[in-house]
C-alpha cells in the first residue's frame, strides 16, 4: 500500500538506518495538546491520501512524507516546521526536527542522548 498508512515503530526503526533513530517532542503546545497532532494524522490516514511523487506541496490531493506533517503543525497550531528562514518553506530540511524552536530531542541514537519521558 502505498501512500499515508501506519506502521509499527519497531518495524520502522528495524527498517532504518543502525543509529539513525532521532525520536522528537513538540513543544509549542500544552502536554494535553498533544493529541491534536495524533488526531489531525488520524484524519489525514482515514483520506487514504495516495504518495505524491511529484512532491508538490500545492496540491494536497496527494502528499510525500514531509508534507503530511508540515499540514498536521501548519492546520493544528498555525507553524511552519519547515521554514527556511527566508520566508519560504523548504520540506528537505530535516534538521528543523532537531531545532529546540519547536521540538525537544527525546532520544538520539546518533549521539546516544535521550531524556526521560
Amino acid at each position: 500500500e502505498e501512500g499515508i498508512q501506519t506502521q509499527n515503530f519497531d518495524d520502522f526503526t528495524d527498517a532504518g538506518h543502525k543509529h539513525s533513530c532521532i525520536i522528537v517532542r513538540f513543544n509549542n503546545c500544552k502536554p494535553n495538546e498533544r493529541k491534536r497532532i495524533t488526531e489531525r494524522a488520524n484524519y489525514y490516514l482515514k483520506k487514504k491520501i495516495p504518495f505524491d511523487y511529484g512532491f508538490n506541496h500545492k496540491d494536497t490531493s496527494v502528499m510525500f512524507c514531509s508534507e503530511i506533517i508540515w499540514h498536521i503543525f501548519l492546520d493544528e497550531f498555525n507553524i511552519d516546521i519547515f521554514t527556511d528562514g527566508n520566508g519560504g518553506t523548504d520540506f528537505s530540511q530535516f534538521k528543523n526536527f532537531w531545532d529546540s524552536t519547536n521540538f525537544d530531542i527525546i532520544l538520539n541514537h546518533q549521539t546516544k542522548y535521550s531524556v526521560d519521558f
